[in-house]
């Protein structure tokens, strides 16, 4: 087995002994990031133990522990990433020339296509509702940058303010992570992204074609 790198201290064979340590710091913490993202979406967070990542990295636990003190720490790291891709997403989307109902479809495309290659972000995602993590707030805070384009929908005209309208931010978050996470425990299911892009357009639909929806 190869031997472990203790990274601040440390390096490789091979590594050149004079990489700067600000970027030798934040290639051991996204090596974590990486490792840790991959066993919270194949297990969980309940069933990834920090000891299962250290012992799939080639870095020493001081190394992983200097970085992040938790397994809660990584976690809400990654769901902070998650948060923020959101955040963005929504700002890029501002900018197609589309209603604000149909920036939300544009938004939720850009991140079901991200979360298909970029596990750190499906894990994020799948982390936000994650019991074991807590209240559930960072689903609330999703939810809640969702509505800020809904309630401008609202504003503008372009769709009632109904029942139906008032849930569908939430509805199309729960749909994402929802589809997601069944995909990855259904055996034969490899079109998840697909799946997921189904429920957001099913409820956007239903807002979009009917603008007089009741509860």
């Amino acid at each position: 087995m190869p031997r472990r790198i203790d990274v601040e201290n440390d390096t490789a064979a091979g590594e050149s002994r004079y990489e700067p340590t600000q970027r030798r710091a934040i290639r051991t913490r996204d090596e974590i990031v990486a490792i840790a993202a991959r066993a919270f979406d194949a297990r969980g967070y309940a069933a990834a133990s920090m000891s299962a990542i250290v012992s799939e990295s080639y870095l020493s636990k001081g190394s992983i522990y200097f970085h992040f003190p938790s397994k809660e720490s990584i976690a809400r790291y990654l769901v902070a990433g998650w948060i923020g891709a959101v955040e963005r997403s929504i700002v890029e989307a501002a900018g197609a020339r589309v209603s604000r109902i149909e920036q939300l479809r544009v938004v939720c495309a850009d991140l079901t296509e991200r979360v298909g290659s970029d596990v750190a972000l499906r894990s994020g995602m799948k982390l936000t509702i994650d019991p074991a993590l807590g209240d559930g707030s960072a689903f609330s805070r999703w939810v809640a940058l969702a509505e800020v384009l809904i309630e401008s929908a609202v504003a503008a005209g372009e769709v009632d303010d109904t029942p139906v309208v008032r849930r569908l931010a939430w509805n199309v978050c729960a749909g994402m992570v929802g589809s997601a996470c069944a995909s990855a425990v259904v055996e034969g299911v490899n079109d998840s992204g697909c799946r997921i892009a189904d429920v957001v357009n099913a409820h956007i639909d239903v807002v979009v074609n009917n603008r007089n929806g009741s509860a």
